[in-house]
């Protein structure tokens, strides 16, 4: 198949093929039945354009097989939007829709630089991943937004079928100040009850401190212990210089022996003597 592309609209293939034979005008005729999914966000008269299908048969039971195709009709289709909801609004037509997130690390008062992942995951019935809504990409000034590639799955679970989105989402943090990503609200039209459901993720705020003031932020305490270490460490380095002075001076006078022996300072003795003379 070569499905069309429809603005606003999503059309997917569901389940295996289903294969059967008929009786045509006296003739043997295997069929294969294949279904469609069609998901729209756009309300009114829908028209789904011709597409093509490919398929291959034989003459017979046996011989070689021929390549063939042929092509889909057109049809049109009537949407019609719930009362109640906008034009505007992002609507999923379920039965059921949970939403559930997670953060790593947890928001917390941070400093300018922080990076902070967002992990929306949607599990909906009966309706494909692709259909979920997409997380807003708008942020404060202050915060930097990465939108990574969703993961989407479809699975059928005894004999329904399920849809997953999940999205990731990287918050950096630019600015210092106070910053608040606004509530998420989700909603969605049951089709057996006739209402709406809706979920929200509440809203986020961090306190983004600035690099520099994080640094400066040395506790007043912490810098007087350090003061007074210092000044004890000299007080005691002083105090076993006068218990040593003694020991220090005999010290001092051998190694000036050594680096000036008797012999070297009589000839130096002599030496500027001469000079004078």
């Amino acid at each position: 198949f070569t499905l069309p592309e429809i603005p606003r609209v999503i059309i997917v293939k569901t389940g295996r093929p289903v294969v059967s034979s008929e009786e045509i005008d006296g003739d043997s005729w295997f069929v294969q039945t294949h279904e469609f999914a069609l998901f729209s966000q756009q309300s009114g008269t829908l028209e789904i354009p011709v597409f093509e299908v490919r398929f291959s048969h034989r003459n017979g039971f046996t011989g070689p097989s021929h390549d063939q195709t042929a092509q889909v009709p057109a049809v049109k289709i009537k949407v019609e939007r719930p009362q109640g909801s906008s034009r505007d609004d992002f609507l999923v037509t379920t039965t059921s829709l949970k939403i559930t997130e997670s953060w790593d690390p947890q928001p917390e008062v941070t400093e300018q630089g922080a990076v902070f992942r967002r992990t929306i995951t949607q599990t909906a019935d009966n309706v494909t991943g692709m259909a979920l809504a997409p997380p807003p990409g708008t942020v404060p000034k202050g915060i930097r937004i990465y939108l990574n590639r969703p993961q989407v799955t479809d699975r059928t679970e005894r004999g329904d079928f399920i849809g997953i989105r999940s999205d990731t989402i990287t918050y950096q943090m630019q600015q210092p100040g106070n910053w608040t990503l606004p509530a998420i609200r989700y909603q969605w039209w049951d089709p057996e009850k006739k209402e709406f459901g809706s979920q929200t993720l509440p809203a986020v705020t961090f306190q983004v401190k600035s690099t520099s003031t994080v640094k400066s932020e040395l506790p007043v305490e912490k810098t007087r212990t350090l003061s007074y270490a210092w000044w004890g460490l000299l007080m005691m380095l002083l105090g076993i210089g006068y218990w040593q002075q003694r020991r220090i001076r005999s010290v001092l006078h051998q190694l000036r022996q050594r680096w000036n022996p008797s012999e070297k300072m009589a000839a130096r003795a002599l030496l500027s003597a001469c000079h004078k003379n």
